[in-house]
């Protein structure tokens, strides 16, 4: 098998083992919610600072979730050099795993990219310079919804790779479910 096949397929089959597998006390468990559509809210994750974005799940079950999250962010040396303003897009796979409480409680993994601007003073000369780039991420989460899957909290990290660079960022955020 060619090297370059290796980490995708290890990808294969890391997602297809968590949707095989059956969910842990599946008849007493809550199902697990959450709207179409949300407004999400975060500080950290792929884009680093604040983030506002807009999720869609494609499929909705009572023990998983499929869909995408596309958003901006802004950050001033958070992250990366200077202020930094960033698009970023990505699906996003959630598997119930048990409950918190009363609530259920799912685990969350993503891919996706995200394409950062920096505008950061040279200091030696004084001016501004500014670059653009593409990033690969990957993100992990639990995710906590409420209210019937109206409000769900996340929390967790996402793995970035920037300049030859991998560094982990915490994630914590919120979404609000729209319909």
């Amino acid at each position: 098998m060619p090297r370059r096949w290796g980490q995708p397929l290890l990808i294969a089959v890391v997602l297809g083992a968590l949707v095989s597998l059956p969910a842990a006390g599946q008849s007493t468990d809550p199902p697990l919610q959450g709207r179409a559509v949300s407004v999400s809210a975060a500080v950290g994750g792929p884009a680093g600072g604040y983030t506002v974005s807009m999720e869609h799940l494609f499929v909705r079950t009572p023990t998983l979730q499929v869909g995408m999250r596309a958003g901006g962010s802004y950050a001033h040396d958070f992250v990366w050099d200077g202020t930094a303003t960033a698009f970023t897009a990505g699906a996003l796979l959630a598997r119930r795993i048990g409950t918190l409480g009363d609530q259920p409680l799912a685990f969350e993994g993503g891919l996706g990219a995200t394409r950062v601007h920096e505008d950061f003073s040279d200091e030696p000369r004084g001016g501004l310079l500014s670059r653009t780039g593409w990033y690969v991420y990957a993100s992990s989460a639990f995710r906590i919804p409420t209210l019937n899957g109206r409000l769900t909290y996340r929390i967790g990290a996402t793995l970035l790779h920037a300049n030859d660079d991998p560094f982990v960022v915490p994630l914590l955020g919120i979404d609000v479910g729209l319909f």
